[in-house]
């Protein structure tokens, strides 16, 4: 399974998708689901359905994971045939200059100021992006607009995907959220035989990075009793942490978030009481390897949108650990990917009653 896990990775994390551009990795997703599922579906924002019927009856269950990946826009071209840029999604502006890119296929780099004319202060100083520009090798903004760029086009990260020593370790662009998108295709095709209870709906939903847009269409196109998000998760088996912690790590097995909040929207989700307990309960049966992690301002996925849609809709958010999240390139781990596709499979193989995700159950 992890060879099959890190082929769908590859293809996954080399296709561009940025925040609302991203027909290349929905073209793929439906590529892939429409040899598994009895439905796709589109919807107008690019969200990707996918719905499957379990031979029990049961309740209707939604897993997402989300497409986008962060990255840069076109905002601006000088009249030298330099480009200006915003940023799409969070990430530091210390992660920018000298970075290789693509607008659209064209490649480029972000410019910066040459080393050796630097002053000792500047040497030090992070620019804000805008005072950033995108080299493509064009002489004026007649060139730029030839090559076929123009304002608005989205422009991605030029980062290869790799294996390293340790093969269980992927490095490469988008793994947030690439691999979590990996773990729905293998999701499916490890729900060939429908033998679960209820309806199943696997969507790809856009737009998380700016803002869980997709999340919040994907809840009302489906309407579902429960929801489990598929996401990335924080690691931090790396010297920043601080010493005497039980970090999450790479290789330790999938995350169940028990909470995420991101302080500037106020927005955030708490893991259903009943969900915490089956997915525990199942993790240990199964001899599932799981971390625990509550991280409150700094985070949140596609479950912070969902679970505040109608009356309310029971959520639990399974991550998949990664380093250097929101970079150019971060690094996760097969093994967390497969057990991350193990406890969504037996979660959803178990099934769960109504009144097992009441608030006040039992």
């Amino acid at each position: 399974m992890k060879e099959r896990l890190a082929k769908l990775l590859e293809e996954l994390s080399i296709l561009d998708g940025l925040p609302g551009q991203e027909q290349p990795v929905v073209r793929y997703l439906k590529e892939k689901m429409e040899l598994l599922a009895e439905e796709v579906r589109i919807g107008v924002n690019g969200n990707i359905y996918a719905r499957k019927t379990g031979r029990k009856p049961g309740l209707t269950v939604l897993v997402s994971a989300h497409t986008d990946e962060i990255g840069l826009v076109v905002r601006d071209v000088d009249p030298s045939g330099m480009i200006r840029f915003d940023k799409l999604g969070w990430f530091s502006d210390s992660f920018l200059p000298g970075m290789r890119v693509r607008v659209g296929k064209i490649p480029g780099m972000v410019g910066i100021k040459s080393g050796h004319l630097m002053t000792e202060e500047e040497k030090r100083t992070v620019l804000p992006h805008r005072n950033l520009y995108i080299d493509v090798g064009a002489r004026s903004a007649a060139e730029v607009e030839n090559m076929g760029i123009s304002i608005g086009d989205p422009i991605a990260f030029d980062v290869p995907f790799g294996r390293w020593q340790d093969p269980d370790y992927c490095c490469g662009k988008a793994i947030d959220n690439r691999a979590a998108c990996a773990v729905a295709v293998a999701l499916l095709e490890s729900l060939m035989d429908d033998n679960f209870p209820g309806t199943l709906w696997i969507a790809g939903t856009v737009q998380e990075e700016r803002g869980l847009g997709g999340a919040r269409t994907a809840a009302q196109f489906v309407r579902p009793d429960w929801f489990v998000a598929l996401d990335v998760a924080l690691a931090g088996d790396t010297p920043e942490n601080p010493a005497g912690a039980k970090p999450v790590r790479l290789g330790g097995g999938v995350v169940i978030s028990l909470g995420d909040f991101l302080e500037s929207p106020k927005r955030g989700y708490f893991i259903n009481p009943g969900l915490k307990e089956f997915a525990l309960r199942v993790s240990r049966e199964k001899s599932i390897p799981i971390q625990l992690q509550a991280i409150f301002g700094n985070s949140y996925t596609d479950a912070a949108a969902v679970s505040q849609e109608f009356a309310g809709i029971a959520s639990i958010s399974l991550g998949i650990p990664i380093r250097y999240s929101h970079a150019p390139s971060s690094v996760c781990h097969l093994g967390d990917m497969e057990a991350c596709l193990r406890l969504s499979e037996e979660i959803i193989r178990a099934g769960i009653d109504q009144r097992a995700i009441d608030f006040l159950r039992g």
